[in-house]
């Protein structure tokens, strides 16, 4: 019969019983000096964690708005390119225009992905 755990109140009083728990025995055990380096320890691990996960996620942050930076710039790119396009195949013929038109995506595609990569 498991209960379950729905708030940071509830989680905080799990662990701090557990803890309490694990740290008597300890302390029966082994003494002050060696509980006290233990949560020590423990602290010191907790709060580097936190430092740690707290850095990846400015970093995801920071790539997700890069990513949709680029994009936003690729998408405008794409739509002035489509512009310019149909500016292109008024004056030229249906044929020549789409002749020109695949090799300069390709080397304008090309460009995009070394961009990204």
């Amino acid at each position: 019969m498991s209960t379950e755990i729905n708030t940071k109140d509830q989680i905080a009083a799990m662990l701090s019983a557990k803890l309490n728990e694990f740290l008597d025995g300890v302390g029966d055990s082994y003494g002050k000096v060696i509980l006290d380096e233990l949560v020590t320890r423990l602290e010191y691990t907790i709060t580097d964690f936190k430092d740690e996960v707290g850095e990846i996620m400015e970093q995801m942050l920071e790539n997700a708005a890069n990513k949709k930076e680029i994009l936003s710039n690729l998408i405008a790119r794409e739509s002035s390119a489509s512009l310019g396009d149909d500016v292109d195949t008024s004056s030229d013929s249906p044929q020549q225009s789409a002749g020109t038109d695949d090799s300069r995506d390709m080397s304008e595609w090309e460009k995009k992905l070394e961009k990204l990569g």
